[in-house]
């Protein structure tokens, strides 16, 4: 088996409930021979906000990238299945950092070797920079969004039991429009939607509204028009140069 394919799985097992909206895309640009170290992740985050999961709530890991893995690798004891969902590749000049999720992924497989019921609630994990910054041209832009078909629905949360999902944030609880399009979605369905900082215990609920009167794909595609998508399957190509300058037309 490819050692890619072996990280993959180690992070979102073929039998895990969540897995098909588990995304490759990194694993796949990781180099061969990235197979996990022997030794495990020893300095995981302490989160003061665990007791409120309670086993019947889905979370949203909305925190820079390598603090997204090292939470999702902490909500394991917890009974949660990690579900990676960054979408942007790697290139030279990018403008997202995701080397170092890669590596935090690598170095943390270790500490899935002891895997979470299939039925495990869902911990998912985004970049909360992956829209930052505009790329200048001759850059690797791979930003990228989320969109609702990126998670389950409402609907299939409820059918298994999870009645509320909690956002995690590294500071004040105010999620990217691309994520409340998710969200609202879920409180549509009624799912009860919760935030918290990262260091605190206590969450609270999260007032979420659609930002755009558009429809969601369409506002969404509208977000999207900025980005640029490749054969990967996700976000990440070279910012075209502006063609140079010059006279056009009459005599020299």
């Amino acid at each position: 088996m490819d050692d890619r394919q072996l990280l993959f799985e180690l992070w979102t097992p073929p039998s895990a409930r969540y897995a098909p909206w588990a995304k490759p895309v990194l694993f796949a640009q990781m180099a061969t021979g990235a197979a996990p170290p022997d030794s495990q992740v020893s300095d995981l985050p302490v989160q003061p906000w665990a007791d409120f999961l309670e086993g019947r709530t889905a979370v949203v890991l909305d925190l820079p990238g390598e603090s997204s893995v090292s939470h999702a690798l902490a909500l394991v004891a917890h009974g949660l299945q990690p579900v990676p969902l960054f979408n942007g590749c790697a290139g030279p000049g990018a403008c997202i950092d995701v080397e170092s999720i890669m590596m935090g992924l690598r170095r943390g497989a270790a500490h899935l070797r002891h895997s979470v019921p299939a039925d495990a609630p869902p911990a998912f994990m985004l970049d909360s920079n992956r829209t930052a910054g505009k790329p200048p041209p001759g850059s690797f832009d791979n930003r990228w969004v989320v969109f609702p078909q990126d998670f389950p629905s409402g609907r299939f949360l409820l059918a298994h039991g999870l009645a509320r999902v909690l956002v995690v944030h590294q500071q004040a609880c105010k999620p990217a429009d691309d994520l409340k399009q998710v969200l609202a979605a879920w409180k549509k369905s009624g799912i009860e939607i919760f935030g918290v900082e990262e260091a605190r215990k206590s969450p609270a609920p999260l007032p979420v509204t659609k930002p755009w009167p558009l429809r969601p794909f369409a506002a969404l595609a509208l977000l999207a028009l900025g980005l640029r998508s490749n054969s990967a399957g996700g976000f990440g190509a070279k910012v075209p140069l502006p063609p140079e300058g010059g006279r056009s037309g009459g005599l020299a």
